[in-house]
């Protein structure tokens, strides 16, 4: 037996324990219990750690077309739903979970529809004991009917971005995004953004990613649907515009700009009805910022095969050294597709394709799409599966070995089950504390043993008494036959 060095006494292991990873290793569809005809579930979803959150904007269960939100999270018999999300005002036509975005224990959602397209979105914590609530709204300080605020939205630390991409700047319909910060328990505008040269009807504002310092926003729209992209850096207290983004050959209707994403000095551009390769068949641009601050087209990404009228660009979300990018189109009777993208010394190269074995043609799968570090979400919004239009959600596990435990907070002398799943029979595998209170520690040698006939090894163990912390990371670590390193998901347990 393996013990933890760094703890002030070692690990003992118990004789008894339950299954640990039911379903973890492989994909699995996600439809919320309630979830009836014309409800398009999965229309708008987001992803986070252990944590979904997936709109479905069309359900009538508080008035017509009011809408909600459903929370999944990961357990250990798979993903679960835990609760439902409803407005503290619902009204009909809201669209309430078609916009939605999660941060750890904060969940926004957005109603587009509310007060007759104005918009508004909705603020839900986590509570210590797991339970979510309301605790805020946000609107901008200036609105007006169909600007339809809340659509698309993402947050970096206390800072919310959301768009608005019909809103009136100096011409009709040109759109704009809105910036808020959480100060005192509330959420403040602190910016309105808007293209240096606005354009008319050009739907900026429609996607909108946010990281760090930087801010991309799609104007799909624009120049009569060729569609544009705007990458924004704050300096000090100061946002700029420092890119306008085009297609280096654009047709009417290419829709470039129809979602976007950013991620240090990487942003991509969705084009959903690119030509260069089929009708429709779609594309997406990947984008590198040069020393001089100068974003500079790199790479241009289709699906292999390509797919004719494939759509695919519709969405994108990058996320490190992976980009899934969504392909609704049904052209051949396809339910649509999402490609996942890895980065390599040769640049971007699709490694894998994910779609429903069991899906129909117009199902829609790819137009919403999320990512974590282990994992891929993928909405069905018109799936009919349980009803016509009900639509479900596709969670594809990415990391080959996945380490799963039976509880999130754990006290000495409470027994923890570990478990690891996705490996090779007879494969050794390492399970070894990554993190410490929060201080990279790696390799600090750990709990060891073999994969099963099935690929999966599970333990289950005592914490020792003076551990000196309030949190620590768990993962783990084997090699394949064929002699790379497969390194899990990273989980953390509090100690309490």
């Amino acid at each position: 037996m393996f013990r933890f060095r760094l703890l002030a006494a070692p690990l003992i292991l118990v004789a008894s324990w339950s299954p640990l990873l039911c379903g973890q290793c492989e994909p699995q569809a996600l439809v919320a219990t309630d979830t009836s005809a014309g409800d398009l579930f999965g229309m708008g979803l987001s992803l986070h750690g252990d944590v979904a959150v997936i709109g479905g904007r069309s359900d009538d269960g508080d008035a017509v077309d009011a809408g909600v939100a459903h929370v999944f999270e990961r357990t250990p018999d798979g993903w679960q739903q835990t609760v439902t999300l409803r407005p503290s005002d619902p009204s009909a036509q809201a669209w309430f979970g078609w916009g939605v975005h999660v941060d750890g224990s904060r969940a926004f959602v957005g109603a587009p529809g509310k007060a007759s397209s104005r918009g508004k979105v909705y603020v839900f914590e986590r509570d210590e004991q797991g339970g979510w609530s309301q605790n805020g709204q946000i609107v901008p300080l200036t609105r007006n009917s169909l600007d339809f605020f809340g659509l698309s939205m993402d947050s970096f630390g206390e800072e919310l971005l959301v768009g608005a991409r019909e809103a009136h700047t100096s011409v009709v319909d040109s759109g704009a995004a809105f910036l808020f910060r959480r100060e005192s328990g509330r959420w403040n505008q602190v910016l309105r953004l808007a293209p240096d040269t606005p354009l008319a009807d050009g739907r900026f504002g429609h996607s909108v990613d946010f990281h760090d310092d930087r801010i991309i926003v799609g104007a799909f729209g624009s120049n009569q649907f060729r569609g544009r992209a705007y990458i924004f850096e704050r300096s000090g207290e100061d946002w700029r515009q420092v890119a306008n983004l085009r297609a280096p050959e654009r047709d009417l209707d290419d829709r470039f700009g129809m979602d976007v994403a950013i991620e240090g000095d990487v942003a991509v551009v969705g084009c959903r009805w690119d030509d260069e390769r089929g009708r429709d068949a779609g594309s997406a641009f990947v984008y590198e910022r040069e020393e001089s601050g100068q974003w500079v087209a790199v790479q241009q990404l289709f699906a292999d095969p390509v797919v004719v009228g494939g759509e695919f660009g519709d969405r994108v979300c990058l996320r490190g050294d992976r980009l899934l990018i969504g392909a609704m189109g049904n052209v051949g009777g396809g339910p649509g597709a999402a490609y996942l993208f890895e980065r390599t010394d040769r640049g971007w190269t699709q490694t894998r394709m994910l779609t429903d074995p069991v899906g129909q043609g117009g199902d829609g799968f790819g137009h919403h799409v999320a990512l974590s570090d282990d994992s891929a979400l993928v909405g069905i919004w018109s799936s009919n599966t349980v009803g016509v239009d009900a639509g479900k959600a596709w969670m594809e596990p990415l990391s080959s070995s996945y380490l799963g435990r039976s509880r999130q907070s754990v006290s000495a002398g409470d027994a923890l089950s570990l478990g690891v799943c996705g490996g090779e029979a007879g494969q050794p595998i390492l399970v070894f504390v990554s993190r410490l209170g929060g201080q990279v520690t790696c390799f600090q040698s750990g709990l060891g043993g073999v994969l099963d006939d099935l690929g999966q090894w599970q333990q289950s163990l005592v914490l020792p008494m003076g551990l000196g912390v309030q949190e620590l990371s768990l993962q783990a670590i084997s090699r394949r036959s064929d002699g790379p390193l497969d390194l899990s998901n990273e989980i953390d347990l509090k100690l309490r």
